[in-house]
């Protein structure tokens, strides 16, 4: 059984969009439940109608949506790192969108918090009502701010992987999955066994396997010249920090073309190499 594809289009099918979905279902589901608890906490009479503890302004029911409302953000959060480090551990081309995915979740976390603790500021501190607001302003915009600017610096990576996505959309729309229910709905009939052949007839030799080994020969003078490049511009002292990353992306893309191409794993090979020179034809340009 051939090893999982790696595709230009990013598509997540080496069970990461499995995982990402496992750890999403059990974020959501211990989060409904809290949402449920505290729908029932706050309708509790005893809740509802307490007065304020001692001389604070802070009742009972600030209190417990404050506390409820924070585990739910915890579990938000655990979500959005954990799925962040999943994709930079899986697929270390997307480390942007690994970011974009911990950059989101800070972002909707400090969104959903302000309305949530506003009432424990009114409470507790009502004069400092104003920094909370501009303290609350700034948690938004920096991670959005950070979004936007990442996205803007790597808009070629983002444009290459949304073309990517249309391109292998537009040239299999067919539902992955029509193929095994076709399968097993229309069994294939079984012919009737024949004699064993005398000899065996000669393997025929795999297409793919050829235009693999033919593919990783064909990039190696590119990766050649583009490691050559970076020396001489690091002997200068004239090497970027965005041309090191590049270079480190392209020695692993290179690596990993090379593993896929002894697994025999051709469609990865194809990805890993098509991303090793992208990066090189990059360090190329910049040089």
């Amino acid at each position: 059984m051939a090893s999982p594809a790696y595709s230009r289009s990013g598509a997540f099918n080496d069970g990461l969009g499995q995982d990402v979905s496992r750890l999403f279902v059990a974020a959501l589901i211990p989060a409904l439940g809290l949402l449920v608890l505290r729908l029932i906490l706050v309708s509790l009479p005893m809740i509802k109608n307490a007065g304020p503890i001692a001389d604070l302004n802070l009742t009972p029911l600030l209190l417990v949506k404050a506390v409820v409302d924070t585990v739910i953000y915890f579990l938000i959060m655990r979500f959005c790192m954990t799925a962040s480090a999943r994709i930079r551990a899986t697929r270390p081309h997307f480390v942007e969108v690994a970011n974009i995915v911990l950059l989101a979740g800070c972002a909707l976390v400090a969104t959903l918090a302000y309305s949530a603790y506003q009432g424990l500021c009114e409470a507790l501190a009502p004069s400092q009502m104003e920094a909370y607001n501009w303290i609350f302003l700034s948690v938004v915009l920096i991670p959005v701010g950070m979004i936007v600017l990442l996205v803007t610096r790597r808009m070629d990576f983002f444009t290459e992987l949304m073309f990517g996505k249309m391109s292998a959309a537009l040239s299999n729309p067919a539902s992955p999955y029509s193929e095994p229910a076709r399968a097993y709905s229309e069994p294939a009939p079984r012919p009737p066994a024949g004699p064993p052949p005398a000899s065996a007839p000669p393997a025929t030799p795999d297409p793919l396997e050829i235009e693999s080994v033919a593919r990783v020969a064909a990039l190696q003078p590119t990766i050649t010249a583009a490691r050559d490049a970076a020396a001489r511009l690091r002997a200068k002292g004239t090497l970027s920090a965005e041309m090191s990353e590049s270079l480190s992306k392209m020695d692993s893309y290179f690596q990993g073309a090379q593993t896929s191409l002894d697994r025999k794993d051709w469609h990865a090979v194809k990805g890993f190499a098509d991303w090793a020179e992208y990066e090189a034809r990059r360090l190329g340009a910049t040089s």
